[in-house]
């Protein structure tokens, strides 16, 4: 939903101000959000690894599970978090907001070990 909200406030803000670099800003950002969210999916779907809450520890997998228990790796938050980052750095084209950008993206993959979400490796290759 961020991921959302950003690509549509950008677009929207290009139409306002009449910005094609707003307009176009906005529209990578849906495509990167969109592409790298659908592959997340599928791997989730695929992959199948418990959670850490799950207790049973890294190595248990159940492919096509259904139960979000078992949909781990790889983290679907540090897809999005990197996606945005990645976007956004790319058309704002500013070694500040770049840093400021990953810098919230990796944020966002410690709240999910911390959270006991993910393992570290299903944000790693999340980002």
């Amino acid at each position: 939903i961020p991921n959302l909200i950003v690509s549509g406030g950008v677009y929207l803000s290009g139409l306002i101000f009449n910005s094609y670099k707003l307009r176009t800003s906005g529209l990578h950002v849906f495509q990167a959000s969109l592409y790298s969210g659908l592959l997340n999916i599928i791997l989730k779907g695929v992959i199948g690894r418990e959670r850490p809450y799950g207790g049973e520890g890294p190595f248990i997998f159940q492919p096509f599970s259904s139960d979000n228990k078992f949909n781990s790796h790889p983290s679907g938050h540090s897809t999005m978090a990197f996606a945005l980052a990645s976007s956004l750095s790319c058309e704002i084209d500013n070694t500040f907001a770049t840093i400021l950008l990953y810098s919230a993206a990796t944020l966002t993959m410690g709240s999910r070990i911390y959270s006991n979400m993910h393992w570290f490796s299903d944000t790693f290759f999340g980002a």
